[in-house]
């Protein structure tokens, strides 16, 4: 279970915006370690999930984030976890798409006000309303 998060790194740039921008966002976990939680004054053993978002506007820019996920769960998944990432520096396909998943909605939410800031595009696209015609 996610239990915290946070960005501990932002990398923003523009450069001349070009026509037909190509944005692609890419999130990436890159590190996994046992940690010592505190939540509601008790300690907790968990881990701390390390990522990446990296955000490309081609030569146009580009938004890169880093940050962790503190999560806790039962002994065994969590070494589970450590046992696969020491091996292999992967995450089982089950527990990664829930950490990719909360990865990606961090950076994105975290990168569109930065965008803005920078007149760069949003680099996920709201939708929009359209009136009746």
């Amino acid at each position: 279970m996610i239990v915290g998060d946070k960005i501990t790194k932002v990398d923003a740039q523009r450069g001349k915006l070009e026509a037909g921008i190509k944005i692609e966002t890419k999130p990436e976990i890159t590190k996994v370690t046992t940690e010592d939680l505190f939540a509601a004054g008790e300690k907790r053993t968990g881990a701390l999930v390390e990522f990446k978002v990296n955000t490309s506007y081609g030569k146009s820019g580009h938004i890169n984030l880093e940050g962790g996920l503190f999560i806790t769960g039962d002994d065994k998944e969590l070494k589970d976890l450590q046992k696969g990432w020491k091996k292999n520096k992967k995450v089982d396909e089950r527990i990664a798409a829930v950490l990719l998943t909360k990865v990606l909605e961090l950076g994105l939410v975290t990168a569109i006000p930065l965008s803005k800031t920078l007149g760069l595009p949003a680099p996920l696209q709201l939708p929009r309303v359209q009136p009746k015609q």
